[in-house]
């Protein structure tokens, strides 16, 4: 299996696409909350470069303990809770989906009226995450030798967990399933890591339905600026 170390250095080669998400928004003066924001400090010198306020959130004591070793103070889900202060764009890259993979719908929706709640007028929340391609076409996908054990852990652990909507049949080296279950595999063989009984309970994938149950839900004060999809 994919180890932490590999899964970092994998985190950073994405970290240019990352940082793609913020372009043109950040000005100076600005308060921008990196939601979930892990170890890298990437976003950090980013935001700095800008002359703008940087503040860090994550719950693991693990992820706090490295920033502030690298002199960024982090906080939590609870001290958003009871602070009022206002953020001028709140920033969420590959959290989203795991808000609604491992939160029951009304600890997913609590949160993010937590975070809504704390944008200041005019505000952005800008979240990249992978998109579900909402295909349900079916497809075959042929796997190379070497990995072809993995890929069949995971679909064991997937389909039990109830990730998977339609039936996946492996034959060989050939893997056949929707597109959207497709995708979802091959994204849990390159970033799962060695705790296969917990990612085996998230999607990758976040869809349409869900952005609008939980971000937009008829709230009026609340608009879709924009929203693109593309696939490296």
């Amino acid at each position: 299996m994919n180890n932490e170390q590999s899964y970092y250095a994998r985190m950073c080669a994405t970290m240019s696409d990352k940082l793609s998400a913020l372009e043109g928004q950040v000005q100076k003066g600005m308060r921008v909350l990196d939601f979930g924001s892990g170890p890298s400090d990437d976003v950090y010198e980013y935001v700095r470069h800008f002359e703008a306020n940087y503040y860090a959130l994550d719950n693991s004591r693990q992820v706090q303990m490295l920033l502030e070793e690298k002199g960024i103070h982090c906080i939590d889900l609870a001290f958003l809770k009871s602070t009022d202060m206002q953020f001028d764009i709140i920033f969420m890259s590959s959290v989203f989906h795991e808000l609604l993979s491992y939160l029951s719908r009304n600890e997913a929706a609590d949160t993010m009226n937590v975070v809504l709640s704390r944008l200041a007028e005019n505000g952005k929340l800008i979240i990249r995450d992978w998109c579900s391609p909402e295909n349900k076409t079916i497809a075959k996908l042929e796997v190379i030798s070497t990995k072809i054990d993995e890929v069949k852990i995971w679909v064991k652990e997937l389909s039990e967990h109830a990730i998977f909507l339609g039936e996946v049949h492996v034959e060989g080296n050939t893997i056949q399933a929707s597109i959207d279950d497709l995708y979802n595999i091959l994204l849990h063989v390159t970033w799962g890591l060695q705790s296969i009984s917990r990612e085996s309970n998230e999607s990758y994938l976040v869809d349409c339905t869900s952005i609008k149950q939980f971000i937009l839900n008829g709230n009026p004060n609340i608009k879709l600026v924009s929203q693109r999809a593309y696939y490296q």
